[in-house]
């Protein structure tokens, strides 16, 4: 790695100070992007990156509606759940943005575990079994 000088640095800490982006940055002063971005973050200078400003498809609030339906199991499906926005709340989304809110919720879907049918008078025996031999070492 090639070490720029005192000078450079500074010069660097100027433009971001007066929020050049990197690329200008690094243009004026005729070093690379990555050694901008190492001086800005050597110095404190991190940058957030844009998210944009596109707006949400669907708002908080009815988030939260759809998290609620869906835990109470009003709605089963995240189809169902898109049916219900375009009726309630006239907003036309897919099952997957539907199935995005979920995910960012924390909600995932799971198959149900099958489990043996085990009827009284088995389980009954069962238990009594495990009882008796509940203490049994086996002696070898």
């Amino acid at each position: 790695m090639k070490l720029t000088s005192k000078d450079k640095e500074n010069n660097v800490i100027l433009f971001l100070k007066n929020r050049l982006s990197y690329r200008e940055i690094a243009t004026r002063l005729n070093i690379g992007r990555s050694t901008v971005y190492d001086i800005a973050k050597r110095n404190g200078f991190e940058r957030q990156s844009n998210k944009g400003d596109r707006q949400l498809k669907i708002p908080e609030v009815i988030k939260r509606n759809i998290i609620r339906k869906i835990i109470s199991g009003k709605c089963d499906t995240a189809v169902k759940a898109a049916e219900m926005l375009r009726h309630d709340f006239n907003i036309d989304v897919s099952a997957q943005t539907v199935r995005n809110v979920l995910k960012v919720a924390g909600l995932q879907a799971k198959h149900k575990i099958k489990k043996p049918s085990i009827s009284a008078k088995i389980q009954k025996k069962r238990l009594e079994f495990a009882k008796t031999h509940q203490h049994w070492i086996i002696n070898v």
